[in-house]
């Protein structure tokens, strides 16, 4: 058993059934804690959570009002403000983090009268998360640990935010997702951040399915997601998907792409398709969908910006897709980590293309890289698993790593 003698709490605004990144790390961390019979607590936008089979919160804990007014008090305080010359920090979670301090203290101070060591851990990027965690540690003297997931706002900016500076002031330990971010921190601290990546997921390799992919004549390219915003090189992407097409062996009908999203596709669905190349809007997927759809497709699409914040991030999708196995056509900037998290992890499982160099000469290459693909077995990479990023997160909490 781990941890003997400590309560993990865990400060994160965003927590499953939320289907959004930032609600992956606290729970892979919860879900390692309650099979290690960790005790743990997660603090979070709908009250505390002690029991991660029920997700239930305690009627007593539940956050109050409804939520058209919670949501007016959330867009509200949802606009970052930077104040005198950045030093002030405000974003949507602000009246969450004011409501859950008390209970985060007296669990805490709890914690300590029955001779439990407790421990406070919480991830960025939102500062409440960051923020609430700090306070409490505070006024309690509980442990911090900070998971500084997506640091760019706040390590990056000049001068560095006064809360910012606190908490990595009072943290033990400072972990971090990509080597990108650990390298910003280096830059403006002295701190020695530990990179633990987020993990291939259980339920990613649940959906792998094992052989090929049926074939049914086309090649089934998968892009699931946010498609427009983030300077996101769609255009050339399909552009280079549609001149490929043309070019596969007669016995193929050619390529459909279909795109998962809850954005509206009228321009593109809009533009004539040719005769072997279409787009399919697939609307948007559960996460248990879209995993079923990416083990189910010949070839997945990864698309990543050119921006700083891109480079140096690795999105959950990249874990998501190695571990169901499909062959990874990746249409981004050639140094960024998450192709560089493939390069290590995966070097079999995809083809590359640098959305920022010329593209026009390679129709050829990626026409016959699909081909190849689309009659390629399901491959599954299984580590990094999630499972296990999330021990190291322990051993680090705990000084064994």
């Amino acid at each position: 058993m781990h941890s003997k003698g400590m309560h993990v709490h865990i400060v994160s605004y965003s927590f499953p059934p939320d289907n959004v990144p930032a609600a992956h790390r606290p729970y892979q961390l919860a879900r390692y804690c309650a099979d290690q019979n960790v005790p743990y607590t997660v603090h979070t936008l709908r009250g505390s959570i002690r029991n991660l089979a029920s997700n239930e919160v305690p009627a007593s804990q539940r956050r109050a009002g409804s939520k058209s007014s919670a949501g007016r008090s959330l867009r509200l305080a949802g606009v970052a403000v930077r104040a005198v010359a950045g030093v002030v920090q405000v974003d949507k979670g602000l009246p969450w983090a004011l409501r859950a301090l008390p209970t985060l203290v007296a669990a805490a101070r709890a914690d300590k009268r029955a001779g439990v060591r407790p421990v406070i851990w919480s991830t960025a990027p939102l500062v409440s998360n960051l923020g609430l965690a700090w306070a409490a540690s505070v006024l309690t003297g509980a442990e911090l640990h900070v998971d500084l997931r997506d640091a760019v706002d706040g390590i990056n900016s000049r001068p560095m935010p006064w809360l910012t500076r606190r908490v990595l002031t009072r943290a033990r330990t400072v972990t971090t997702v990509t080597p990108g971010v650990a390298r910003m921190i280096d830059r403006r601290t002295s701190i020695n951040a530990n990179l633990v990546y987020n993990g291939i997921s259980e339920d990613a390799h649940k959906a792998r399915v094992s052989g090929r992919v049926e074939a049914t004549g086309w090649i089934d390219v998968t892009y699931a997601g946010a498609l427009y915003g983030g300077d996101r090189p769609y255009r050339p992407a399909i552009e280079l998907l549609r001149r490929a097409s043309k070019l596969l062996p007669n016995d193929m009908k050619g390529v459909r792409l279909r795109i998962a999203t809850r954005e509206a596709l009228d321009d593109l669905l809009a533009e004539p398709s040719g005769d072997r190349f279409c787009i399919e809007h697939c609307g948007e997927l559960s996460k248990k969908k879209a995993l079923d759809l990416a083990a189910r497709s010949h070839v997945n699409l990864l698309l990543l910006g050119s921006g700083e914040i891109h480079r140096c991030g690795i999105p959950l999708k990249t874990y998501d897709l190695l571990g169901v196995g499909r062959p990874v056509l990746y249409f981004g900037p050639g140094d960024a980590d998450a192709l560089g998290f493939m390069r290590t992890f995966s070097p079999d499982l995809y083809h590359a293309v640098d959305s920022e160099r010329d593209t026009s000469a390679l129709a050829g290459k990626v026409s016959d890289w699909l081909y190849q693909s689309a009659q390629a077995e399901s491959s599954s990479v299984s580590e990094p698993s999630a499972s296990s990023q999330s021990r190291l997160i322990m051993e680090i909490v705990e000084g064994r790593a």
